[in-house]
């Protein structure tokens, strides 16, 4: 299984240009190869990614392969595969946001950066024990309230319209739980 996966990745991806403005091509390196390093080098990679010098680190252990010589692919390949291990171990999280915000200081490219930095604004606030942004919202009253006016507190937001159904039953469901 794995010496497909490294046919198809070694014919297909590793000596061609990244095509960054792809959305096929990332898709499908996504979904097949996804957590790929993580499966074939778990034993270093794992232990690697609670380190502080994890990014280098990693990209340094990779560039020892032939499949990984390309330097942008193996950035690439390497922020894939730590986006996708952040949804699918969570308790790596933290750990994942880190190396990725050191890689962005790192001598990367420009369009790693910029995927970097569109995965720790849309992941960032996912982690649990990281605050969230502020934000204002009318209640059923129209008055305005602030997030931070809940402090400490458990916030569901639920976003609705009168019209339908399904929202109506998520209404009843909630004013059950609250009550």
């Amino acid at each position: 299984y794995y010496k497909n996966k490294k046919a198809v990745l070694r014919k297909n991806y590793s000596n061609r240009e990244v095509q960054f403005q792809n959305p096929a091509y990332h898709d499908l390196l996504t979904e097949v190869f996804g957590t790929y390093l993580f499966e074939e080098k778990a034993d270093t990679l794992y232990k690697v990614l609670v380190s502080p010098k994890a990014w280098r680190d990693m990209n340094n252990h990779l560039s020892l392969n032939e499949m990984y010589f390309e330097k942008e692919f193996r950035e690439y390949f390497l922020i894939l595969n730590l986006y996708k291990l952040f949804y699918k171990q969570p308790i790596y999280q933290r750990s994942i946001l880190r190396v990725l915000q050191s890689a962005k200081k790192a001598d990367i490219s420009s369009n790693s950066k910029i995927i970097i930095g569109n995965i720790i604004r849309k992941s960032g606030s996912l982690v649990q024990g990281i605050p969230v942004k502020n934000f204002n919202l009318y209640n059923q009253y129209k008055e305005q309230i602030s997030l931070s006016d809940f402090r400490g507190k458990f916030v569901y937001l639920s976003f609705f319209t009168k019209d339908s159904y399904t929202c109506e039953k998520d209404i009843v469901l909630l004013k059950e739980l609250y009550e």
